[in-house]
């Protein structure tokens, strides 16, 4: 049985990174007697995975992961069960059960949508995304395993607008799970280049996930859609 999980998180665990955050998954499922299933072979591993890995110092209202279990449950006790053991910070919002052929989050997921916010107010701001969005290329050096590679930051937004309090907050729509992907706070430091005030970016900014999405039957839907029945 495949069961997926969608989960928020904040208050101190966003500091903690993903390794120790799956470590963390993994040690409250076995408190909570949830019957997991294991890989084979001669050092087996709970079989758990997870979607796109949040940033550290990232807060959200939405992430995923799924999770095998060695026999039938009921989905809202695993999700009852694992909110009675798991660290202050992250609660389980809902739990379905999905398909065994279903393919990856990881693969699925291709949209990660944020909210950035400000310290402080910034009159600024609003030109400085109209001026990000008027730019056809914004070139960027992205590190990675093999080396840094150039690409164009203006490609990896979908969209771009200012929040409820225009001077303090944006909301930004990135591409997910491929080579064109950027962290937010590369888009924050852009943006906030272009109202001539990037070193805000180092000192008075918090970014909050909002939400994780695929794409399927020609719309962005969560991953909560792979629920069957």
């Amino acid at each position: 049985m495949r069961v997926l999980l969608e989960y928020m998180i904040g208050g101190r665990v966003r500091f903690i990174s993903h390794l120790d955050f799956m470590r963390a998954m993994q040690r409250t499922i076995r408190r909570a007697g949830i019957p997991i299933a294991y890989s084979e072979g001669f050092n087996p591993h709970p079989r758990l995975s997870f979607g796109l890995p949040l940033p550290v110092g990232v807060t959200s209202s939405a992430e995923y992961m799924d999770i095998i279990l060695d026999g039938p449950m009921d989905t809202e006790e695993v999700r009852l069960r694992l909110n009675t053991h798991l660290p202050k910070g992250i609660v389980v919002t809902a739990a379905a059960e999905i398909s065994p052929s279903a393919p990856s989050l990881m693969s699925l997921i291709r949209r990660a949508d944020y909210r950035i916010i400000l310290d402080t107010a910034l009159p600024g701001l609003d030109s400085g995304i109209q001026l990000f969005l008027q730019q056809v290329e914004i070139p960027y050096d992205k590190p990675g395993k093999k080396g840094t590679s150039r690409i164009n930051l203006r490609d990896s937004v979908f969209s771009l607008e200012p929040g409820e309090d225009a001077t303090k907050e944006f909301l930004v729509s990135l591409k997910a799970g491929d080579s064109g992907s950027v962290k937010p706070e590369i888009i924050a430091g852009k943006v906030l280049e272009f109202t001539g005030a990037e070193g805000t970016v180092d000192t008075g900014l918090s970014i909050h996930r909002t939400g994780l999405y695929m794409y399927k039957g020609g719309q962005w839907v969560t991953p909560m859609m792979l629920k069957e029945g």
